[in-house]
């Protein structure tokens, strides 16, 4: 619980609320906390006039502290600047404040989550949305990056960090160390690591493995498989960290045969961590208003990030799995309802 406790001072937050939309404090009709995530708390900010704003304040236990929100809220004003629906920022502060926590105030979109409608909508509706999608990807992959790592302005980093300037912009944006937790979580904040920018897209690779090793020479001792899937593989015994350090140096030496040989698949591309139902907000029309919460998004080189989102990813049958295109069986409308129903949801799927 310590982990999630987050006191932070709620006059200075309607304060700097109030500002943000310039108008006088007295002002705000409402001060409400709307949704908790794994590493944000959302207040919602509502003026007497109906304007309303989110503030969004991460845990204690969301890392890397400070680079979090200066990542995502850089990102965000790329994204808006390549035509991507994603909320506006109004204001936030990575460092010591009069709230006394991290926050970062935006626009509250309009629109429902996907995950509201999505089992409701007919094929022709769900092809609006996908089109929607497609385009939005498009976009990121048109995109010219310089390296991979993480977004950022580049006076939010400190001054000895490495960056790398992204080129049309004269705002400051740029390519930054890595921001995803995996970076930063548990003892692997204090490690002295590599964690980007890299223009090579062997670093990359490296330099993930590179980071577990590091915190196996530090901190690695024997421990029961930390997913329990994996428990029966190893018999239910504690495994030695150096099999795991074994591995990862196998793993190094194939590097130079992971890469692949076309040049267009290094290419450093942005992909939403994760393009969930929940995170895509559309219209009664459908019509996508926003694509939100890009925390501890990633530009990584375009072959790493091709894959399919969780949400859409089907791997109940071997159609599935085939990419055979799906079809309903012939005697579908003699099925009883309970079995229609089940048939139904698996062609949907």
């Amino acid at each position: 619980m310590a982990e999630r406790r987050m006191p932070f001072n709620v006059s200075e937050l309607k304060e700097v609320a109030a500002k943000a939309l310039n108008k006088p404090v007295e002002d705000i009709k409402m001060l409400r906390k709307i949704a908790e995530g794994g590493f944000n708390r959302i207040l919602e900010v509502t003026m007497n006039d109906g304007a309303s704003i989110l503030a969004r304040l991460p845990c204690p236990l969301t890392v890397p502290r400070r680079l979090a929100v200066a990542s995502e809220v850089a990102a965000l004003d790329l994204l808006r600047a390549n035509g991507i629906p994603v909320p506006q920022v109004l204001a936030y502060s990575t460092g010591k404040n009069a709230i006394s926590a991290e926050y970062m105030l935006m626009e509250k979109m309009t629109g429902k989550p996907l995950s509201c409608v999505w089992v409701h909508l007919t094929d022709d509706e769900r092809f609006k949305i996908l089109h929607q999608i497609v385009t939005m990807e498009a976009k990121l992959f048109a995109m010219e990056l310089p390296a991979s790592g993480s977004i950022y302005y580049s006076y939010d980093l400190p001054p000895t960090m490495p960056r790398i300037d992204i080129p049309g912009f004269d705002n400051g944006l740029c390519i930054g160390p890595y921001a995803h937790s995996v970076w930063r979580y548990g003892e692997r904040k204090d490690l002295e690591i590599d964690r980007g920018p890299h223009t090579n897209p062997r670093l990359v690779l490296r330099s993930f493995a590179d980071k577990e090793l590091a915190w196996i020479h530090a901190h690695g001792r024997p421990r029961y498989p930390f997913d329990r899937e994996y428990m029966d593989s190893f018999d239910h015994r504690k495994q030695d960290p150096q099999e795991h350090a074994s591995s990862l140096r196998d793993y190094l030496s194939l590097i130079p045969y992971l890469v692949p040989a076309d040049s267009a698949a290094h290419t450093p591309t942005l992909r939403h961590p994760d393009l969930s139902p929940n995170n895509i907000l559309t219209t009664d029309d459908l019509i996508i208003a926003g694509f939100i919460d890009w925390q501890h998004a990633m530009v990584l080189p375009a072959w790493l990030t091709a894959s399919i989102p969780p949400a859409f990813k089907n791997y109940a049958d071997e159609g599935s799995r085939g990419l055979q295109i799906p079809k309903l069986p012939d005697d579908l409308q003699s099925m009883d309802k309970t079995l229609r129903a089940k048939v139904e949801e698996q062609y949907r799927r």
